[in-house]
C-alpha cells in the first residue's frame, strides 16, 4: 500500500509515514529507511526504553517526570523486540476519553522539538478518522465493494464534509460552540464537524435551513 501510493507523489517529495501504535514494528521501520523515507511510528507509554543495551531500561512514562514535560530521546532501544538504535520523543496528552496518557513515537528523525510539533500534527487526521466513521458518516457500513462506486461515495462525502466543517468553524468564530459542547475548553469533545451536525438539528426544530458555507478561515 504504501510502495502504490509513493508512486502518486512527485519523486523530489520528502516521505514521512506516521502510524499509531498499533502498526509498531521495527521491520516496518527498517523497510521504510530502506526506502529513503523518514519514519514517526506511535509506541505505548508502557514499554521499556533504554539508552544502554547493557541496562534493563524503563518505562517510557517513567522518563516524563512532570505532566508539561517532553522526553528527547536519540539514539535508544526498545527493549521489548530490542529495536534500535531510534530516537523517541513522548509527552502526557489526553485521549478522546479525557484520560491523561502517554504519547510517543520512534522515529529516524532527530529526538527535538521541531520533530515533536511536527509529529502531533498527524493526531489532526483523528478527528477525520472518527466523523467518518462512529462519530458521522458511519462509512464502514456502507456495504460497498466495488472500487469505483466506494471512490464516487468519497467524492461526495468528502464535500459534504468541508461543507459542514466550514460551518462548524463558522460557529466557532460566532462563539456558538458552548450552545452545543458547554464546559471547559479543555475538555470539548465535539469536533467541528459534530457541531455543525448538531447545529443542522437545532435550525430543523425552526424549520431553517443550514447555512452554505464553503471556505475555511483561521
Amino acid at each position: 500500500m504504501l510502495s502504490a501510493a509513493a508512486t502518486l507523489l512527485p519523486t523530489s517529495v520528502r516521505i514521512t509515514v506516521h502510524a499509531d501504535s498499533e502498526f509498531r514494528s521495527f521491520a516496518l521501520f527498517c523497510w521504510l529507511r530502506a526506502q529513503g523515507y523518514h519514519a514517526l511510528l506511535g509506541i505505548r507509554g508502557a514499554l521499556l526504553v533504554s539508552s544502554d543495551l547493557q541496562q534493563p531500561g524503563k518505562r517510557l512514562e517513567q522518563w516524563l517526570p512532570h505532566r508539561d514535560s517532553v522526553a528527547y530521546l536519540n539514539t535508544v532501544w526498545i527493549r521489548e523486540d530490542n529495536a534500535g538504535p531510534v530516537n523517541v520523543i513522548a509527552w502526557w496528552d489526553k485521549n478522546d476519553r479525557n484520560e491523561l496518557i502517554v504519547y510517543g513515537v520512534m522515529s529516524s528523525l532527530p529526538a527535538q522539538w521541531q520533530t515533536y510539533v511536527y509529529g502531533k500534527r498527524r493526531m489532526w487526521i483523528e478527528t477525520l478518522f472518527r466523523d467518518w466513521q462512529s462519530g458521522g458518516f458511519a462509512l464502514g457500513t456502507s456495504g460497498l465493494r466495488d472500487h469505483e462506486r466506494f471512490s464516487r461515495l468519497l467524492v461526495l462525502i468528502s464535500l459534504v464534509y468541508v461543507w459542514f466543517v466550514s460551518v462548524g468553524r463558522w460557529l466557532v468564530k460566532r462563539g456558538y460552540r458552548t450552545r452545543i459542547d458547554a464546559g471547559a475548553s479543555n475538555a470539548w469533545q465535539v469536533s467541528l464537524f459534530g457541531l455543525a451536525v448538531a447545529w443542522q438539528n437545532h435550525l430543523r426544530t425552526f424549520n431553517q435551513q443550514m447555512p452554505l458555507i464553503w471556505y475555511l478561515y483561521f
